[in-house]
């Protein structure tokens, strides 16, 4: 059997890059393709293939991005559509794609690297250089929606609406963590990307819109891709109206979660998020922002596999495997909540992609 061969991805091989995803993800090939092909960002250079005798047998992807995190943009590297062919399974491609993906991270200039996986193990093996990742909790959160009625009107979106949806994203997802960074331009290319999805405005009586939801329809529960309103009772209406069948899954800020009505929700499993650091970029990127909030100088330094802050008389040491965790979520508790306070934390699913 001919030696299996890792390469950045061409774009004569999307074709079977979008059987593969097919397979792995239980979509047409069809749909993968068209999604590739309309996505104005990109880039097959972006994409690391394993390849046996020609053939793509597994795949990984570097979506780079803006990320919120612990108050500013950072950019990051999004790890996504990691397949293996059925019959090469439990060969250890996404451990050697994942060694070369973390380089392609690094060259792209990312600071830090998300990756969606069940598997804890691979945690260790997707940090920057020699700095190992750490798993961030995520939780999904389930809706019930009931029967929800509003004043003014509930309709699909249209391409007039999406300024008004990108300022009320930017509004309800300004000051939180996690949350991507959108131009303009994302919104009408996005909006040509997900077939099958449902996209709902809510428009008052006067025309303006006041709110929008994403959903997913899937079964047994459709998933909440996002949502964004001017007040709690406009989202309810929205998520009512895009789940008919009265039920939603999906990522959910705690903000949210508290402007809910008692009893239409509930945590119904947790979610791994492995995030690897390229420590001193995002030390660099951070120490202004330390600075800010301890009211006085730090200074910051990596030492092996911890992070050492200190200032005058006292000194935060923190684990370089925790460190993404901390800023993404932060901490109520300890002297590290100076540093790192807690956060209002989503990654929506619309960008788990």
């Amino acid at each position: 059997m001919a030696e299996p061969v890792i390469r950045r991805a061409l774009e004569s091989d999307i074709e079977q890059i979008a059987a593969l995803l097919g397979e792995g993800f239980r979509r047409p090939p069809e749909w993968f393709a068209h999604r590739i092909r309309a996505d104005p960002h990109y880039r097959p250079d972006l994409s690391l293939v394993v390849c046996r005798a020609g053939r793509v047998v597994s795949h990984m992807r570097v979506v780079p991005r803006e990320l919120r995190v612990s108050g500013v943009p950072i950019k990051v590297a999004g790890i996504a559509e990691s397949v293996t062919a059925s019959a090469e399974r439990g060969k250890r491609h996404i451990l050697r794609l994942i060694a070369a993906v973390r380089d392609v991270a690094v060259a792209e200039g990312c600071e830090l690297a998300l990756w969606w996986t069940h598997r804890r193990e691979f945690a260790a093996l997707s940090g920057f250089a020699q700095a190992p990742a750490g798993v961030v909790p995520t939780e999904i959160t389930e809706i019930t929606t009931g029967t929800v009625t509003g004043r003014g009107t509930i309709r699909p979106v249209r391409e007039a609406d999406l300024p008004a949806v990108s300022r009320l994203y930017n509004q309800a997802n300004g000051t939180r963590s996690g949350t991507t960074v959108r131009c303009q331009a994302y919104w009408h290319a996005h909006r040509r990307l997900l077939d099958g999805e449902t996209f709902l405005v809510a428009e008052d009586s006067g025309g303006v819109v006041s709110g929008y939801v994403r959903v997913m329809p899937e079964d047994p529960v459709d998933q909440l891709l996002e949502v964004a309103a001017e007040r709690p009772e406009i989202v309810m209406w929205l998520l009512a109206a895009a789940a008919p069948r009265g039920r939603l899954r999906g990522a959910v800020p705690e903000s949210l979660r508290a402007d809910l009505p008692a009893g239409t929700w509930s945590v119904v499993s947790d979610d791994h998020l492995v995030a690897g650091v390229h420590s001193q970029a995002i030390v660099n990127r951070m120490l202004p922002i330390w600075c800010q909030r301890a009211g006085t100088l730090v200074k910051a330094e990596i030492t092996d596999d911890t992070l050492l802050v200190t200032s005058g008389g006292w000194t935060v040491d923190v684990p370089v495997a925790s460190l993404a965790r901390l800023l993404l979520l932060g901490t109520p508790t300890g002297r590290e909540s100076v540093l790192f306070p807690p956060q209002d934390f989503v990654i929506w699913e619309s960008d788990r992609i």
